[in-house]
Protein backbone atom coordinates (compact mmCIF):
# COMPACT_ATOMS: atom_id res chain seq x y z
CA UNK A 1 0.00 0.00 0.00
CA UNK A 2 1.65 2.83 -1.05
CA UNK A 3 1.06 6.66 0.78
CA UNK A 4 0.17 9.72 -0.59
CA UNK A 5 2.27 12.96 -0.38
CA UNK A 6 -0.58 14.02 1.81
CA UNK A 7 -0.81 11.09 4.09
CA UNK A 8 2.82 11.11 4.56
CA UNK A 9 2.93 14.89 5.65
CA UNK A 10 0.51 14.36 8.24
CA UNK A 11 2.16 11.74 9.45
CA UNK A 12 6.03 13.28 9.74
CA UNK A 13 3.83 16.66 11.10
CA UNK A 14 2.78 14.71 14.14
CA UNK A 15 5.84 13.62 15.23
CA UNK A 16 6.89 17.25 15.70
CA UNK A 17 6.75 17.07 19.41
CA UNK A 18 8.67 13.94 19.64
CA UNK A 19 11.51 15.61 16.76
CA UNK A 20 11.57 18.29 19.52
CA UNK A 21 12.69 15.74 22.07
CA UNK A 22 15.20 14.40 20.15
CA UNK A 23 16.80 17.70 19.17
CA UNK A 24 16.86 19.06 22.50
CA UNK A 25 18.53 15.75 23.47
CA UNK A 26 21.10 16.03 20.81
CA UNK A 27 21.57 20.17 20.85
CA UNK A 28 20.82 20.63 25.06
CA UNK A 29 19.51 24.14 24.39
CA UNK A 30 16.01 24.79 23.57
CA UNK A 31 16.51 27.42 20.98
CA UNK A 32 18.71 25.31 19.13
CA UNK A 33 16.52 22.59 19.16
CA UNK A 34 13.51 24.83 17.35
CA UNK A 35 15.50 25.88 14.42
CA UNK A 36 16.64 22.24 14.03
CA UNK A 37 13.04 20.77 14.17
CA UNK A 38 12.17 24.04 11.71
CA UNK A 39 14.69 23.60 9.36
CA UNK A 40 14.21 19.30 9.42
CA UNK A 41 10.72 20.25 8.60
CA UNK A 42 11.29 22.72 5.85
CA UNK A 43 13.82 20.30 4.22
CA UNK A 44 11.68 17.37 4.08
CA UNK A 45 8.54 19.64 2.25
CA UNK A 46 11.57 20.52 0.05
CA UNK A 47 11.94 16.79 -0.42
CA UNK A 48 8.33 16.33 -0.74
CA UNK A 49 8.27 14.72 2.75
CA UNK A 50 10.46 11.88 1.20
CA UNK A 51 7.41 10.77 -0.78
CA UNK A 52 9.30 7.93 -3.38
CA UNK A 53 11.65 6.55 0.32
CA UNK A 54 10.25 3.39 0.28
CA UNK A 55 11.59 3.53 4.80
CA UNK A 56 8.61 4.93 7.23
CA UNK A 57 7.78 8.69 7.35
CA UNK A 58 9.16 8.22 11.26
CA UNK A 59 12.43 6.87 10.42
CA UNK A 60 12.78 8.36 7.26
CA UNK A 61 12.29 12.15 9.31
CA UNK A 62 14.83 11.14 12.10
CA UNK A 63 17.53 10.54 9.93
CA UNK A 64 17.07 14.13 7.73
CA UNK A 65 16.94 15.27 11.29
CA UNK A 66 20.25 13.29 12.61
CA UNK A 67 21.97 14.31 9.28
CA UNK A 68 21.13 17.80 9.63
CA UNK A 69 22.20 17.88 13.09
CA UNK A 70 25.53 16.14 11.96
CA UNK A 71 25.82 18.78 9.12
CA UNK A 72 25.52 21.72 11.81
CA UNK A 73 27.86 20.47 14.08
CA UNK A 74 30.34 20.07 11.41
CA UNK A 75 30.48 23.62 9.80
CA UNK A 76 30.60 24.95 13.36
CA UNK A 77 33.51 22.51 14.36
CA UNK A 78 35.42 23.65 10.60
CA UNK A 79 34.25 27.12 11.65
CA UNK A 80 36.20 27.09 15.23
CA UNK A 81 38.94 25.14 13.84
CA UNK A 82 39.27 28.00 10.89
CA UNK A 83 39.19 30.86 13.28
CA UNK A 84 41.77 29.47 15.85
CA UNK A 85 43.88 29.39 13.01
CA UNK A 86 43.07 32.66 12.26
CA UNK A 87 43.38 33.94 14.96
CA UNK A 88 47.11 31.93 15.85
CA UNK A 89 47.74 33.36 12.46
CA UNK A 90 47.62 36.97 13.68
CA UNK A 91 49.33 36.12 17.22
CA UNK A 92 52.19 34.85 14.49
CA UNK A 93 52.47 38.18 12.48
CA UNK A 94 52.11 40.00 16.34
CA UNK A 95 54.85 38.57 17.68
CA UNK A 96 56.78 38.73 14.23
CA UNK A 97 56.27 42.64 14.14
CA UNK A 98 57.39 43.29 17.96
CA UNK A 99 60.51 41.39 17.43
CA UNK A 100 61.33 43.33 14.37
CA UNK A 101 60.38 46.40 15.98
CA UNK A 102 62.68 45.71 19.18
CA UNK A 103 65.60 44.38 17.22
CA UNK A 104 65.16 47.96 15.39
CA UNK A 105 65.53 49.52 18.79
CA UNK A 106 68.05 48.09 19.47
CA UNK A 107 70.28 49.00 16.45
CA UNK A 108 69.34 52.41 17.13
CA UNK A 109 70.54 52.46 20.57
Amino acid sequence: MSMTIEQRRDEILALEDRLLESAQSMTRDANEAHVLVAETLMAAKDLDYGGADPTSAEAWIFRLLRRHFYSVERDRDYRRSRSSVITELGYARKRAMLAKAAAQALDVV
